[in-house]
């Protein structure tokens, strides 16, 4: 009655297991719960493989290792090895000859399985059997310390379950077993003794229990990570004994209709166009696999069509774009580019809208990315197809109403139109405009256009830049969206700089004038900065928002493209040997123009025409290679005025001085000379007009260097009377003349000041210096009237090169170096007023010439 009521089974299968006694409850039910580990019993319904082990007299477990030995081809062994387990162990060791027996069993013993050692000592017995008697036979099991009634018994087991799969129609295999093969077969019916080792060293088996393996055991020392008992024995505490080495996986194969399997995690898979998750698998509450990738759709449909519209088509991680997708990205990305320019986030529809737009639109049951490309080319209609493309409506949240002409793609760098990329990242370093630049044209990019940022961002840069001012200055130009509407009323953006425009015309509207040095354009977001990314080809090569700092690292690009378009070598000589110097060279590549200038330049012994990256760097070198061909054509004759100038007691102490200004100052005197004599010098770019420059000037070339060198050796011998009265002891209390004396010395007598200085202005230069000595002389007897002006003068001097910085004289914009020699004369007329000067100059005229600097 028991029976019945637990499952619909006809009592004489029941009772055809020993287990199976019905007036027991606890046995039937744990006879039960074997039945189904052994997939005897499914549901409540008695499976073929019931009925095939109800007709082995033996234990379930044995009858199901040799029913899956059948299908693993592994039939022959595990007859040997069930009929071993059936039977009692013919192994003996006396409690005296423990060490003896042990030796005596070695040779049958199998590292990685105790179940080998039956298979082991059968094999060896069968072949002492055959060729020994029985008497000699039984001796040799005794000394083996085997049992000759056990190894019967044994062999009568084995017998009878033959005789019974011959019945049964089943097939020994011929080929030796393999070991997964044999061992799959055993673990089928020791699934509920399986054993694993625990990270820190333990054995865990089935059903949280937590046996040691048999010390007898050949793995008793073992460190596999996964095992199985024949049994798992409770005495002293819970040994597993007869133990062997398995790997989950056959496990898991096995036990397929006894593991559960928990899926946790799932996440979209990007190159498997699927969702995915981590399988956890357990038997018995053993963990057999843990975080392994699964395919997760079938699992839950619902959710992984919903994390491929999520994760695959709305955040574009998908492998491979269907033409809709593709359509949808590119469109978006266009969208997005108003966000950038604008800087704003609230113009696209969010991805839960996205979200919706396919769910919308995409039946139900796609849950891969290769379902849905099947779909859509094979049996989706022209009309659904069209429905999953979106428009500017279904993206958009409201018009951004963006004008070409404030966020242009494009910017125009001396006839350069270089492509321009927007980003609203404010953590990234590429927040604001990037402007692409290939480096061969990085030269051609205007510094002082790129002030002008874009119109569309020019208002915020303008209103940042007030903002950023001391408050004592911002005051005046409140309220500040007042004051940058009007000057955006009159600016034009153009290669002027932008900060002179913006004092300019604040000044105009305000009547208050900010001093440049004043304004803190380090100080602004750096996205009101272009960004600047040079690129060679595809390859970036550096990116910031200096690019004056990017042109001085780059600056040999332009010329080494050029350069190798050429294919010849620059050409050097003592004579003119160039061809026609073009004023500027353009070389097209890779869609953009490239341009250098080429010019002369003074090599010392010789002369090289070189290409240069900047107008203005040609001009300045050409001039001296062309005087110094022609020194070079005069030999003799220079080498005459070489030898008289260095014997005039001015370069005469200047070369014994040993300084660099003191070693070039003759070699410039002569370069000097010939370019202040010579007509017409800037402008010779060919053979023919150098020639004519040279007859034209070559007659008094001599006779007029020779007077410019008396007259600068005199200069030079008055620098040095004042250089040395400066070194020696001078009062205390007229240490700030001295001070400024020295600093002014140091402005004008320096390495190159004869190339650097303009003709106009270096004529002045003996005036200047008889000024200084006049202003020596007088000292003594007006120190309090001199410390005063020199007060005034280090204010006027700090501000000139703080604006100036460490550029050459020559680098200097006109109307400052207008200041730079108003402010000379101006110290003429504050200590030596009697030599009168050049232009009329005072304290208002400097702060006149100042304001437009």
């Amino acid at each position: 009655a028991v029976i019945l009521q637990m499952a619909d089974l006809r009592l004489g299968d029941l009772e055809a297991f020993p287990f199976i006694d019905p007036p027991d409850g606890r046995l039937v039910r744990d006879g039960y719960r074997l039945l189904e580990e052994l997939g005897a019993i499914q549901g409540r319904t008695l499976t073929e493989t019931g009925r095939q082990l109800a007709r082995f007299p033996l234990d379930p477990r044995l009858g199901r290792m040799l029913l899956r030995a059948v299908t693993l081809q592994a039939l022959d062994e595990a007859l040997i090895i069930v009929s071993a387990l059936a039977v009692q162990d013919p192994r003996e060791r006396p409690h005296d000859q423990q060490q003896q027996a042990d030796q005596a069993h070695q040779p049958f013993v199998d590292k990685q399985s105790d179940f080998l050692f039956f298979l082991n000592l059968w094999r060896w017995a069968e072949a002492q059997r055959e060729t020994l008697s029985r008497n000699q036979y039984e001796k040799l099991l005794k000394k083996t310390f085997l049992s000759p009634t056990r190894m019967r018994e044994w062999r009568d087991t084995h017998r009878q379950l033959l005789l019974l799969c011959r019945e049964m129609s089943w097939q020994r295999n011929t080929v030796p077993a393999t070991y997964e093969a044999l061992h799959r077969a055993l673990l089928a019916g020791l699934l509920g003794n399986v054993i694993r080792r625990t990270d820190e060293g333990d054995w865990l088996s089935t059903r949280n229990r937590k046996p040691q393996i048999w010390p007898g055991s050949a793995l008793s020392r073992s460190k596999a990570p996964w095992l199985m008992a024949a049994e798992l024995v409770d005495t002293s505490r819970l040994f597993a004994r007869c133990v062997a080495q398995v790997q989950p996986e056959w496990i898991e194969a096995e036990g397929a209709h006894l593991v559960k399997r928990r899926y946790v995690e799932p996440f979209w898979s990007k190159k498997r166009g699927a969702v995915q998750a981590k399988e956890q698998v357990t038997l018995f509450g053993l963990l057999l696999v843990a975080g392994r990738r699964v395919h997760y759709g079938p699992h839950d449909p619902v959710l992984a069509r919903e994390m491929l519209i999520r994760e695959g088509l709305v955040a574009g991680q998908v492998s491979r774009e269907p033409d809709f997708l593709r359509a949808n990205r590119e469109r978006l990305a266009d969208l997005e580019a108003y966000e950038h320019k604008l800087r704003r986030r609230d113009l696209i529809a969010d991805e839960e809208t996205r979200f919706a737009f396919y769910d919308a639109r995409l039946p139900e049951g796609l849950y891969t990315l290769t379902h849905l490309e099947n779909w859509y080319r094979r049996r989706a209609t022209p009309a659904e197809q069209q429905a999953l493309l979106m428009t500017e409506a279904d993206l958009l949240v409201r018009d951004p109403e963006l004008s070409d002409v404030a966020f242009p793609d494009t910017l125009d760098c001396g006839g350069l139109q270089l492509p321009l990329e927007y980003s609203f990242d404010p953590s990234g370093s590429r927040d604001g405009v990037t402007l692409l630049v290939p480096v061969e044209v990085l030269n051609q990019v205007s510094a002082e256009r790129l002030e002008w940022l874009v119109p569309g961002l020019l208002a915020e840069k303008l209103e940042a830049l007030i903002r950023a001012l001391p408050k004592s200055q911002r005051r005046h130009f409140v309220p500040v969206p007042d004051y940058v509407r009007a000057l955006l009323d009159v600016l034009v953006p153009g290669d002027m700089p932008l900060l002179p425009a913006v004092i300019n015309e604040l000044a105009r509207m305000s009547g208050v004038r900010v001093e440049r040095e004043a304004w803190q354009p380090a100080q602004i977001p750096a996205h009101l900065h272009f960004n600047v990314r040079v690129l060679e080809g595809d390859q970036l090569l550096a990116e910031g928002r200096d690019v004056a700092a990017l042109q001085k690292r780059f600056a040999e690009r332009a010329v080494a493209a050029v350069a190798a378009e050429q294919d010849s070598e620059p050409l050097t000589g003592t004579d003119w040997v160039f061809d026609t110097l073009p004023p500027v060279e353009e070389v097209a590549r890779g869609g953009v123009t490239l341009r250098v200038w080429p010019a002369l330049q003074d090599q010392g012994k010789s002369v090289a025409a070189a290409l240069f990256q900047t107008a203005e760097e040609a001009a300045w070198h050409h001039p001296w290679g062309v005087a110094r061909l022609l020194l070079l054509r005069q030999g003799e004759q220079v080498r005459m005025l070489r030898r008289t100038a260095g014997q005039l007691p001015g370069f005469q102490k200047m070369a014994a001085d040993k300084s660099a200004l003191g070693r070039g100052v003759l070699e410039d005197a002569l370069l000097r000379c010939a370019r202040g004599h010579f007509p017409g010098v800037d402008a010779v770019r060919d053979a023919g007009a150098f020639n004519d420059c040279l007859t034209a000037g070559r007659g008094d070339f001599v006779a007029a260097s020779e007077r410019r060198l008396r007259d600068w050796g005199a200069l030079l011998a008055d620098y040095r009377h004042i250089v040395v009265t400066l070194e020696k002891q001078f009062p205390l209390a007229w240490a700030h003349a001295h001070r400024d004396i020295k600093a002014q010395l140091t402005g004008l007598f320096y390495p190159g000041f004869l190339l650097a200085v303009p003709e106009t202005w270096l004529l002045e230069y003996p005036r200047y210096v008889k000024a200084l000595l006049h202003r020596l002389d007088r000292l003594g007897g007006q120190i309090g009237k001199d410390r005063a002006l020199v007060a005034e003068l280090e204010a006027l001097t700090a501000q000139l090169n703080t604006r100036a910085g460490d550029r050459p004289l020559w680098q200097w914009p006109e109307a400052l170096q207008q200041y730079r020699w108003m402010l000379e004369e101006y110290r003429v007329s504050l200590f030596a007023q009697q030599l009168g000067t050049r232009l009329p100059v005072s304290a208002k005229r400097l702060r006149q010439q100042w304001e437009a600097c």
